[in-house]
Parts: C-alpha cells; structure tokens; sequence
C-alpha cells in the first residue's frame, strides 16, 4: 500500500517495493486522478493494481495484492459457497421428500384403513379426503362406492322383507279357505246327524257360493 502526491514522490508506504520519498513508476503514475483496478507485474509476479484518486489533496492512493493469494481467498469463497449451497440444497431436498412421501403414503395409508374396514362389513364412507387431485378423486370415488353399497343392502333388504310378506299373505290368503271350508263341512255333517235338511243344504249353497268367490 502506498499514497503518491502530485509530483508522483510516495508519501507513504508499507512495503520495500514502493520505498517512501521514491518515485513511482511511470505507469502507476499515469492512473492518477482516477480510480479502479487493473493488472501489474512485477519481477515476473502478477498483481492486482487497486488505486484511487485523493480528492482535494491531488494525491492518490494504490495498493498491490498478489493475483494468486487474489485467486486463491476467491477460490476459498466459492468453496464456502458451495458447501453452503449443497447444505441448503441438501436440507431443501429432504424436505421436499418428506413432504412428497406424505402427501402420498397418508393417502395410501387411508385407503388401505378403509379397504380393512370394507372388509369386515362396514360401509361407512367416512374415509378422508386429502387435497391432492388424483387421491382425491380415488377416495371420493370410493367412499361414493360404500354408499352405494349401502343403498343396494338396504333396498335387497327391503325386497326381501316383501317377499317374505307377499309369501305369508299368500299362504294366509291360502289357509283360510280351508279352514273355512273345514269348519263348513264339520257342521253340514252335525246338521246330517240331527237330519237337519235344510240347514244342510243352505251349508251346502253357502260353501258352494265362497267357493265361486275365492276362485275368482
């Protein structure tokens, strides 16, 4: 590091190179009044030339550093940078899977809950929907299938119950004639007995006319 005036004398300086009282070299000196960076050897060894212009003073400041220690502090950076970029990545990544395996193994695991309880003979259609679009869909279609299940068992149920009436009525409707009829005879027959004639044939003409009547 050094500081030069105007005449190009250094003022100040931190190192052999650039002694102070000594005059700076010609192509230092032509970056006075300006600022910025630029390269620089010296003895075969590359620098990098800082400088920068000292207002109101009329002198300038400039500083040397060695291109591969330059070199070497940004590899180190971009070293840094990666481990922390691959870290970041890294933690991002696991998160990402953590969170992939959930939205898909809850899902699953739902569904597999539901198909055990299918199993044993509950249809209750009360499995979560979960908010992504394909499972959403499966479970909506399969908790509408339990309720259609349900809807078929109740109305099978129903029809059985009807068709058990109808088979009760039927037989009923079948027994009573003939129970009818039974009692009708057993008292044409006492009418018989007491030779009761004509209350035996107005039995006779009664059962004759249910007879007709039933059979239509």
């Amino acid at each position: 590091y050094a500081v030069v005036n105007e005449e190009g004398v250094i003022l100040s300086s931190d190192n052999q190179l650039f002694p102070i009282t000594s005059l700076v070299p010609e192509q230092i000196l032509g970056l006075k009044s300006s600022s910025g960076y630029t390269s620089y050897w010296i003895d075969h060894v590359e620098y990098l030339l800082c400088y920068d212009d000292m207002e109101g003073f009329g002198w300038f400041s400039f500083c040397l550093i060695p291109m591969s220690e330059v070199i070497q502090t940004t590899k180190d950076q971009m070293q840094s940078s990666q481990r922390w970029i691959t870290m970041v990545l890294l933690a991002a990544s696991v998160f990402i899977a953590a969170l992939l395996s959930s939205t898909i193994s809850k899902p699953i695991a739902s569904l597999t809950k539901a198909a055990e309880r299918v199993s044993t003979g509950d249809f209750s259609a009360d499995t979560p929907v979960p908010r992504g679009k394909d499972f959403r869909i499966l479970t909506q279609t399969f908790n509408h299938m339990e309720r259609e299940i349900t809807r078929l068992i109740d109305e099978n149920y129903k029809i059985s119950l009807q068709e058990k009436d109808t088979q009760i009525m039927a037989l009923t409707m079948q027994i009573n004639p003939h129970f009818l009829y039974n009692t009708l005879n057993t008292i044409n027959m006492m009418a018989i007995m007491n030779e009761d004639h004509e209350t035996s044939e107005l039995i006779v003409s009664l059962s004759e006319m249910l007879h007709y009547s039933f059979k239509n």
